[in-house]
């Protein structure tokens, strides 16, 4: 893995890392439509056969596919009940994925191309969970990249929607090709961390889209409740070091059972003015870090944070404060 410090512009440290709560990584000039649909516990799909499912369905759907054929039903459940069932059909050389409510109305239909036709993939497709053992809070953050594309949409095990993002306007000719998101991250004595985990429940998460040219693409990744323990790390709270030889470290993070770390980051940041170094994919043999002296001040505080990044893309933090000696002779 390559380490990557993020060197200084100006007064200031490039920040990678977004601080905000909801951020959407693109080009400055495009205008972004988010739409939120919150996740509910889920149960996830099973696959059923015609004559299992309710009888208007089975109307509905073998008026759908007609003279065609009909590949596979998937029914989906939300807290025990079946919210829809989802048929994958080709009729004349085309395939289509039609939505239909438990009393056979048609929710949706989707054309997906000719059939046998190799449908584009998401360079890169990622869906997992920050934890903040610190400051006990926690959110989902997502990461996307591939052709300049003009709609996502993010589908749970379940089949539910649960983002979609649009691009608007003059901007739609080209498209965004990376996005970066992070939920909201709301205290654990607000919403508990139990709580969040049955709004994203594990299993497969679908991103489905269109590129600028019109093409459709799909990507899944799996997500996992497989969260670190937090990193122990030195300096301990509130510690006076000496910035000429200021190290940050960390215990190996093992825990849960069959955990597997892939990296760690540190990031130390001072405020007023605000400046940041971040140094990211560390490997997970690194146990230690010094800090440049040079981006250090004497009798300055500073706040620090250690990363510990698992091979699912979760991560946990776990925060540290320090400050530095006065300059010897003054």
């Amino acid at each position: 893995m390559k380490t990557k410090v993020w060197k200084s512009v100006g007064s200031r440290f490039a920040v990678t890392r977004p601080l905000g709560r909801l951020v959407v990584v693109a080009l400055s000039a495009l205008i972004l439509t988010v739409s939120v649909v919150p996740a509910l516990a889920q149960e996830g799909e099973k696959k059923v056969g015609i004559d299992d499912v309710p009888a208007p369905v089975k109307k509905a759907i073998l008026k759908a596919v007609g003279a065609g054929r009909l590949v596979d039903i998937g029914e989906f459940t939300e807290g025990g009940k079946v919210v829809h069932y989802e048929i994958e059909m080709h009729v004349d050389g085309q395939e289509y994925d039609v939505l239909f409510a438990p009393d056979g109305k048609v929710l949706d239909k989707i054309h997906e191309g000719a059939v046998g036709a190799k449908k584009a993939k998401l360079e890169e497709a990622e869906f997992f969970i920050e934890y903040n053992a610190s400051d006990r809070d926690a959110g989902v953050q997502a990461f996307l990249d591939g052709d300049g594309w003009d709609w996502v949409e993010i589908y749970n095990p379940a089949g539910k929607k649960i983002y979609r993002f649009n691009v608007d306007n003059a901007a739609k000719k080209i498209g965004i090709t990376e996005l970066f998101f992070e939920s909201s991250e709301p205290s654990f004595d607000i919403l508990p961390f139990a709580e969040l985990l049955k709004m994203y429940p594990e299993g497969k998460y679908e991103f489905v889209g269109q590129t600028v040219k019109g093409d459709k693409f799909e990507s899944k990744t799996k997500f996992s409740h497989m969260i670190p323990a937090a990193p122990v790390v030195s300096p301990k709270a509130h510690s006076v070091v000496d910035p000429e030889n200021t190290v940050i470290s960390w215990e190996p993070v093992i825990k849960p059972e069959g955990i597997k770390i892939v990296s760690y980051q540190v990031t130390v940041e001072r405020n007023n003015p605000l400046r940041v170094l971040d140094v990211q994919n560390l490997p997970p043999t690194a146990r230690k870090m010094q800090i440049p002296a040079d981006f250090l001040e004497y009798d300055t505080p500073y706040q620090f944070e250690v990363l510990a990044k698992e091979k699912s893309g979760n991560q946990t933090i776990t925060v540290g404060f320090f400050r530095t000696i006065k300059e010897p002779g003054k």
